[in-house]
């Protein structure tokens, strides 16, 4: 799964590094090394033939739902099932996204528990582009309105993701979608309703060759356990 990440690059540089036509208002954005679901988070999409960088909440809601908090279940999208879920069929058929991202915590299981019914031992760990480029996730976006509510217009998206690779399988299980450029077009067309021909696109992605040449994965503190710390040390290397 993908549940907290890093998002620190100015979006100047994004802008500039996914070639974005348009940035949306209010889409400044500000170091975050420790976001959490349902942050305001920075997305690119393609609206009306223009690439643009605009603000969603991490959580997708889909349109029929009746509550917006079912979007507290919902920050992870399994590439497996993509066309056939109710919750996220329509939006990967007409609203991808990319979801620029620093790098990605995930927790791997170190140990035993020390009782029964005790905790089972977890150890944060980072991943990240050795070159310390962004990272493209693969995302969906959806649109949620109740007419003549408080909630008229939100916007939600939702990480997709995949079986892990290479050497994160040893961390975790599952691993988000990650995007290489020559993926981007075709990913962000809102046009391309193929869902069979999108699904054989991302499901190439990455692959155990890619996560041993472009990632570094390495532990990190306990203190990223913790979603009040918001600092660039929770990305420093630690021992084990």
């Amino acid at each position: 799964m993908c549940g907290r990440f890093v998002a620190s690059t100015s979006t100047a540089d994004l802008k500039r590094y996914f070639s974005v036509d348009r940035v949306d208002d209010n889409s400044d954005q500000e170091a975050n090394f420790n976001v959490t679901p349902l942050t305001e988070i920075l997305a690119v999409r393609e609206r009306k033939s223009e690439r643009v960088l605009s603000r969603l909440e991490w959580g997708l809601v889909p349109k029929w739902a009746q509550d917006v908090d079912i979007g507290h279940r919902l920050i992870n999208a399994r590439l497996e099932t993509l066309a056939e879920k109710p919750a996220f069929r329509e939006a990967f058929t007409h609203r991808r996204c990319i979801i620029p991202v620093d790098g990605f915590y995930e927790w791997k299981v170190f140990g035993e528990p020390s009782t029964p019914k005790g905790r089972i031992p977890k150890t944060p760990t980072y991943i990240r582009r050795r070159d310390r480029a962004p990272l493209a996730l693969a995302g969906l976006w959806e649109i949620y309105g109740q007419e003549n509510g408080p909630n008229h217009w939100l916007r939600f998206c939702a990480i997709i993701t995949t079986a892990a690779q290479g050497s994160l399988a040893d961390v975790h299980h599952r691993m988000p979608v990650i995007l290489p450029p020559n993926a981007w077009n075709q990913w962000l067309d809102p046009l391309d309703h193929d869902s069979q021909a999108l699904t054989g696109l991302v499901e190439r992605y990455p692959s155990a060759e890619e996560v041993g040449r472009d990632l570094e994965v390495y532990p990190v503190s306990t203190r990223v356990n913790s979603a009040q710390e918001n600092n660039p040390g929770l990305i420093e290397p630690v021992s084990q």
